[in-house]
Formats: C-alpha cells, structure tokens, sequence
C-alpha cells in the first residue's frame, strides 16, 4: 500500500493527454507495491518511513517572486528556472539555437518519436517506488533538445523549492535528447526556498531526468544540492550512451534530512565511455544515499569513477556502486574507487562497491576505504597554531582536494569556495 497521503485532486485538461496516461499507468502499479524499507536491499541503510509522518500538499507555488535569487547567477544566456518542479519561463532565457525547449505534452502531440526515443533505452529496466510516485503525480515536464553541433554550449537548469508552513510533496521530470556529435554542459542546481515565518514544515522534493547521448556527443553534467533544514530529496537520473558517446558527471551533496540520488548508466554502443565522480557532506542527523548503476552493454566501453564521502555528528553516509558487465562487452575497461571520512564515535558510513563480470578480457578493479580524522594530524596542526575546529577544516577541506582540482580544471566556475566555506560551518 502506497504511504504517500495527498490532500489535492488530480485534474486533466484535453491538452494533457500525455501526462494523463504517464500518471494513469504509473499510478496503479504505484499503488500496488510496498514503500522501500530495510529489508529492500538497495534501501538498507536509508529509511522511508518518514513518508508517513505527514499529509502531504503538492500543490506547487505559482506567483512566489524568486528573481532576486537568480541576480548573480553567472549564466544569463542558457538558463532554466524551475520553481517547484515548474518551468518558470518568465525567469528563463535559451540564447543557443541548436538547444530548443518543449513542454511533454507538446512533444508528445507534435513529435511523439523523440520522446519514444528516449523513453525506448529505459523500459526493459525494473519498476522502482519513487520513479512511479514521481510519474503518478507528476504536473508538468520539459524536453530538451540538443541538435548537432560543433559548438560547445552551455544550460543551466536552476531548481528552486518553496519550503512552507504545511507538508509539501513537489515533483519534476524531465527528458534530454543530444543528438550526435554534439557537446554540452549542464550545471544542475537544487535550492530550498525558506519559509518566512518560524514553522517550517517538512518539504520533500522527487526529481528525474532521462538522457539519450547520442553517437560521438559529449555531455558533462553538475550536480550540486546546497545545504538545506527539513528536505528529503529523492533523485532518478537515467542515462543511455550511444556509440562514441560521452557521459561524465560530478554530484555534490551539501545536506539534506534524507539525500537519495538513484544513478543509471546504460553504455549500450561500442566505445561508449561513462565518468562519475562526486562528493557529499553528511553532518547532523541527515541521511545522504549515492547508488550507481552502470553496465557495460556493447564492446570497448570504459567507465570510471571517484567519489568521496564526510561524515560527522549522527549523521549518515551512503555509497553504492554496481557495475555490470554482459556477455557481449568485451575490451570493458572499467575503475571505481570510493573514499570516506568520519568524525565521532556516533557517525555511519556505509560503502558497497560491486562488480558483476559475465565475460573475459575485460580490465574491471573497485574498492573503498573508510577511516578517522586522526588525532595525531590534528595534534600537529595545533601546535602550529590552528585551533581544533580551523585543524579538522583544514584536513577535511585537503581530503576533498583533489576531486576539487580535477574538477576545476574541467570548469572553473565550480562550487569549490562554498564546499570549503559549508565544511567550515560544520565543524563549528
């Protein structure tokens, strides 16, 4: 039985065919299956339960004026703004030509094989809780359209959500289609608007995006969830890469009360390559949960990975990274490693590396380690005059550096200064 208990009404408009369906379908099955607990192993170490502590609203807010938040953003030309899940087209600007934006229900009515497309990579894949919730309650979706070119470009996708006096459940999905050869950058950013007054009610955000990259396109994706009190995200991102394809990510948790990121990497064409790195700080009671999917479909594939992980107080960490490897993707050569840190006695941290090989000549390796900030490093930062709370920044800060470097030198625009300054506050 599902626990997710909402207060409005579904309503369908003749214009909403699509979503009606999408909801419909997704909504029986939804219904029909059991929310995640401890038993469901890639749930273990991730409670749900607090779905049924609350009477969720999920209407999304409509006329909230946000724009001040977006002054200093430092992409002005290829923005999208999404307040609660919703396209705010006002606060959006798309300046590069070969980029068009589509709602899913003009896509579906006016070019229905893009989204076929798309969609036709992720159906073989297994039913999930929170996928379903997302299509069952879903209220509007984009679709991105990348068409060929040799230019780099450039979007980023800003997603702001309102945090109120009541309970509110907000979905979003969306869809991106990068057609061959051509290459992009995407900075995704999550945000939580807080409420005015001193109650402020429990927020839980559901996001999904699938991407189809297509033959010899290049796609970088950043993801970075700032800091935020009382918000549970879940998060589905599924990716298909063709032929010659590029999929490299970098993922940063800042904190949230749950942080649940469900990753899917189809290398489903020979030569096709996946990077998936990232880092989270988990501190308080929060609770934050990175699982990977990759599988390695067609010949020649290469995927690596690098991911870090901190935390402290009673707070919970979670890495979990399978890698599959079928019958017919020999040459596979794949990599992935996992690094964590823990402050106190009353932390968790849990890593789960796996590799599942089902043929030979491949070159596959994985492993994790766990560890305590030590006591002897911060002795001797002391004696050079750093207090215990500058000492533990400073080596926290250090754990995390390399990832930093290799990511800047990707993009200097980066959120390194406000990983380092959210370390900082912290460890006070």
């Amino acid at each position: 039985m599902n626990a997710l208990k909402l207060k409005n009404k579904e309503i369908y408009t003749a214009e909403e065919k699509f979503l009606e369906s999408l909801r419909k379908e997704s909504r029986n099955l939804f219904e029909a299956m059991s929310r995640p607990n401890i038993k469901t192993q890639s749930w273990q170490y991730t409670s749900t339960r607090w779905l049924e502590e609350n009477e969720w609203d999920h209407t999304p807010e409509k006329d909230m004026d946000v724009s001040s938040l977006l002054e200093a953003a430092s992409n002005k030309k290829n923005r999208l703004v999404f307040l609660d899940g919703v396209l705010r087209e006002d606060l959006s600007f798309l300046e590069a030509k070969n980029i068009s934006i589509s709602s899913l229900q003009e896509v579906a009515l006016k070019k229905p094989s893009l989204l076929e497309e798309v969609l036709a990579h992720f159906s073989f894949q297994e039913k999930k809780y929170f996928s379903l919730m997302n299509d069952s309650f879903l209220k509007e979706g984009a679709f991105i359209h990348v068409s060929s070119s040799e230019e780099e470009f450039h979007l980023d996708l800003t997603f702001l959500w309102s945090s109120q006096e009541k309970a509110k459940a907000l979905f979003t999905k969306n869809f991106m289609l990068v057609e061959k050869s051509s290459s992009l950058v995407v900075k995704e950013t999550h945000r939580t608007l807080i409420a005015s007054s001193d109650k402020q009610a429990e927020l839980f955000s559901s996001s999904a995006l699938d991407i189809l990259v297509k033959k010899n396109a290049k796609i970088h994706y950043k993801k970075i969830f700032h800091a935020a009190k009382n918000h549970r995200h879940i998060a589905d991102l599924r990716v298909a890469v063709l032929e010659g394809g590029t999929f490299t990510s970098f993922m940063v948790a800042l904190g949230a009360s749950t942080f649940r990121q469900d990753t899917y990497v189809g290398l489903v064409e020979s030569g096709a390559h996946t990077t998936l790195n990232g880092l989270y700080l988990s501190h308080k009671e929060n609770t934050t949960d990175f699982f990977f999917d990759i599988r390695h479909e067609a010949p020649k594939t290469t995927s690596h990975q690098y991911f870090k992980g901190f935390a402290c107080d009673k707070a919970k960490g979670v890495f979990q990274g399978n890698i599959s490897v079928s019958e017919d993707a020999t040459l596979t050569r794949s990599r992935q490693l996992n690094k964590n840190i823990l402050l106190g006695q009353h932390a968790e941290i849990y890593t789960k590396p796996q590799l599942k090989i089902d043929t030979d000549d491949v070159k596959c390796s994985h492993g994790a380690t766990v560890s305590q900030v030590r006591e002897d490093e911060l002795f001797y930062l002391q004696t050079r005059g750093l207090t215990r709370e500058a000492a533990i920044s400073f080596l926290i800060s250090a754990f995390f550096s390399e990832l930093l470097e290799l990511e800047k030198q990707k993009d200097s625009d980066f959120c390194a200064d406000e990983i380092k300054q959210t370390i900082r506050e912290i460890i006070k």
